[in-house]
């Protein structure tokens, strides 16, 4: 199939999968503001937040109103949002012509695995490094290795995450996908690539 023919995404003009996938993107993506239970995009922030005040705004106490505004905003012209929010909200207002998308974040892997090969070491050799870490400053590792494994149940300093956000050490769940290549707990597929290395306060 020609890629023509996938869906495209109006703001970033990159092409999808299917519906769905795009959709997903459409809500995590930076600067897109779209309402999924209306499939509506908004030009601007300011759009978007009206949409949402307006159309999904709950008062318990004006519920017959609500009806009747509901109906109401179906009438109403395509881009209504937008208008209503340059004049409420001109803070924040900006189209997707005015700033360029703000895509620095996706080029900086500062807390990634810069090294895949790291997962594959053998697990003598990640316990060897993590000991010296620990003799060289027993302290600082004490205050940050407060988190058990799910897995193994044991305390560890280094800890990576799934997509799905689910954190284990790195040898659980390094041997949990090489044989199910998914989140142990929540079935959801993985691999060893998509895994962050994560830092977690206890500040």
């Amino acid at each position: 199939m020609n890629s023509n023919d996938h869906p495209e995404c109006w703001r970033c003009g990159r092409r999808f999968l299917n519906g769905q996938i795009l959709r997903r993107h459409c809500v995590t993506a930076p600067n897109h503001h779209y309402c999924v239970p209306c499939d509506k995009h908004c030009r601007t922030a300011a759009g978007y937040r009206v949409h949402m005040e307006q159309v999904h705004g709950s008062d318990d106490d004006d519920s017959d109103d609500d009806d009747s505004e509901e109906e109401d905003y179906y009438d109403l012209e395509d881009g209504w949002e937008d208008e209503r929010g340059e004049e409420e909200y001109p803070d924040e207002v900006s189209e997707s012509g005015d700033e360029p998308l703000d895509t620095s974040w996706e080029d900086s892997n500062e807390y990634d695995f810069e090294d895949p090969e790291y997962l594959r070491l053998p697990p003598s050799f990640n316990d060897v490094a993590t000991d010296d870490a620990e003799e060289s400053d027993e302290g600082d590792v004490e205050e940050t290795s407060h988190f058990s494994c799910p897995m193994c149940k044991k305390e560890h300093a280094t800890l990576c995450a799934t997509p799905c956000g689910h954190v284990y050490c790195v040898r659980c769940i390094r041997a949990a996908l090489k044989y199910t290549e998914a989140c142990p707990i929540c079935d959801e597929k993985a691999t060893e690539d998509q895994l962050r290395k994560i830092y977690i306060s206890q500040e």
